[in-house]
Order: C-alpha cells, then sequence, then structure tokens
C-alpha cells in the first residue's frame, strides 16, 4: 500500500499524511495538492496559525501549517514565513518550521532568505535551518543551497 489510508482525526491528517509520504521516500508536498491550491482557505489558515498560543490549539495550528505547505501557493508560503519569523509566539514559529519543511522544495528560496536576513533572533535560525534540511529534497535545490552558501561563505 502505498497511499495514505485516512486513519487520523481530520486535523492532525495533513501532519499523518506529510509524515506517511516522507516515510515511503517520496515528497513531502504531493502535486495533486499544488494543484488544488485554489481550493485552500490561506487566510483562515494563517490566522490559525499565527493564533495567540494562549488561545489557540497546537493541534489545529499544526495541522494548518501542513496544509499551507501541502498548498504551496506562493501566500500559502508568506503566511508560513510569518510565522516562522514570530519572535514572540514559540508556537507559530515551530508551526511554521514544520509546514515550510513539508512544502519541499519551494519553500527552499524562501528558507534561504530568511537565514541571509541580519534582524533574526537565534531561535528563528535555528527553526528556518531546521525547515531547511526538511525542504531540500532535490538535487537542484541541494545545488540551490550549495551556492548560496558558497556566496555567504565567501
Amino acid at each position: 500500500m502505498t497511499g495514505w489510508p485516512g486513519l487520523a482525526a481530520p486535523d492532525a491528517a495533513p501532519v499523518c499524511e506529510s509524515i506517511w509520504r516522507w516515510h515511503l521516500g517520496g515528497a513531502t508536498a504531493p502535486d495533486k495538492a499544488k494543484a488544488l491550491a485554489g481550493d485552500v482557505d490561506v487566510d483562515a489558515l494563517r490566522k490559525t496559525v499565527l493564533a495567540d498560543p494562549q488561545a489557540g490549539d497546537e493541534g489545529l495550528r499544526m495541522g494548518a501549517a501542513y496544509s499551507l505547505g501541502a498548498c504551496g501557493s506562493a501566500a500559502a508560503l508568506s503566511a508560513l514565513v510569518d510565522a516562522l519569523c514570530c519572535e514572540t509566539n514559540e508556537s507559530s514559529r515551530r508551526a511554521g518550521s514544520h509546514g515550510l519543511g513539508s512544502a519541499g522544495d519551494a519553500a527552499v528560496p524562501l528558507l534561504l532568505q530568511v537565514l541571509g536576513a541580519a534582524d533574526h533572533s537565534p531561535l528563528v535560525v535555528g527553526c528556518a535551518v531546521d525547515a531547511l534540511g526538511e525542504a531540500a529534497t532535490s538535487p537542484d535545490s541541494g545545488l540551490s543551497l550549495s551556492l548560496s552558501l558558497s556566496l555567504s561563505l565567501s
């Protein structure tokens, strides 16, 4: 069996599907989800990911972040970058990191931009590095990552 059997609570399904694909050696964000990007309510998911940690639900936040990562649209990835760069909300920062990691190669340029900015705290940088390690899966993104790092170190 290679398809996701669908054995998860609805809020956890995006997380479980991403982990399932990863264990099977596949891409983290499926192409069919990207094709359905227009069907995703990015604004509602953004609000869930960026919700106050005292008022938000961690399971909902993670599910929303993985849904945004699977969507892969520019607006969805931008929402995840905003969450990743949230200095005051650790829960949102963590969700942004996981969502960007699940987005795959599409997130690599954005994560490199975050790492290239000098105004982020070590907490944001650490989460961005973690997401980059999860997102950069293809040889092309690995080459892009290598070139960016070599240019920044020289």
